[in-house]
């Protein structure tokens, strides 16, 4: 059951990068769900790249590292923001206004 989920994640991402005209390649751990190299058939615009055996005790700290590259940024982002809306709300004598979750996450990936 749950590589037929991956099957069918595969399959809307191949479609995604067909319409945006891009091709991927995907580093996929050897985790059950995401079968074996032989067992997943081809795509068009995704690249699978089966990592090697007993690679995560190498890989997970990159994943923190990363992690907390974008917790930095999204915190200097996110008060950068308030204080330009703070100001702009005593110059214009208006309460400030929430800051939406999804619309700082949103402003993170564009910056």
């Amino acid at each position: 059951m749950q590589q037929l989920i991956w099957l069918d994640y595969l399959k809307n991402l191949n479609s995604l990068m067909h319409a945006q005209g891009k091709n991927i390649l995907l580093l996929v751990d050897n985790t059950p769900t995401h079968g074996k190299e032989d067992e997943i058939p081809s795509f068009s615009n995704i690249e699978l790249c089966y990592l090697s055996l007993n690679t995560t005790a190498y890989l997970q700290p990159l994943d923190a590292r990363i992690i907390n590259l974008f917790k930095a940024k999204y915190w200097k982002l996110l008060v950068e923001n308030k204080v330009k809306a703070y100001d702009l709300a005593q110059e214009l004598n208006n309460q400030t206004t929430p800051v939406i979750i999804h619309n700082a996450i949103d402003f993170v990936v564009e910056a």
